[in-house]
């Protein structure tokens, strides 16, 4: 079985509840989402994929922005829980410089797609179900196994926060604003 289809399994059968930094490896704050020094900062690849509805996704357009990274699934309580609160995160910022990127690796599509729309998302969710582009994040910036997770790219392209676990509004707006405010 290949390294991409075990990832996916691994995130369909997750939903992990953990609250970890992400995955260790000590690429991450001890603190979830606590921002790394910028020294420390790492950059990310570009990941790019089918976007859910139907158009690419590259987190190169968003480059100059800081970038809030969510992975879910659908059939995950914790994402669930989360959900609206980074919805009002994308609505609070998004005019500031923040784009709110999803990311689902779930193989039912009708599934993930009642789910945005259930939950009012507008911004970009990345669909791949081979779980090829999270092979692409740096090592210890999240645990493929279990989701949710975030992490956050700032302006300059570099992973400046993670966390595996769900994620409150509280804490993503105050890191967010924290990389907006960087020069």
């Amino acid at each position: 079985m290949g390294a991409a289809v075990v990832v996916a399994a691994l995130l369909l059968a997750g939903c992990g509840t953990g609250g970890g930094g992400g995955g260790g490896g000590g690429a991450v704050a001890r603190e979830p989402l606590a921002l790394l020094p910028r020294a420390e900062r790492k950059p990310l690849p570009e990941l790019t994929g089918a976007g859910l509805d139907g158009r690419r996704v590259a987190l190169s357009r968003f480059a100059g922005q800081v970038v809030l990274v969510n992975g879910w699934q659908s059939t995950c309580g914790p994402c669930r829980a989360e959900m609206p609160g980074l919805v009002r995160v994308q609505q609070r910022y998004g005019g500031r410089g923040l784009r709110v990127v999803g990311y689902n690796a779930e193989a039912n599509e009708s599934a993930a797609r009642a789910f945005v729309a259930r939950y009012g998302v507008t911004y970009p969710v990345m669909y791949d179900p081979s779980g090829r582009e999270l092979l692409r994040v740096p090592k210890g910036v999240v645990n493929p196994q279990f989701v949710p997770f975030t992490f956050l790219v700032d302006k300059r392209g570099r992973v400046a926060a993670a966390m595996s676990g769900p994620v409150s509004e509280r804490r993503a707006a105050a890191a967010v604003g924290k990389l907006l405010a960087e020069k």
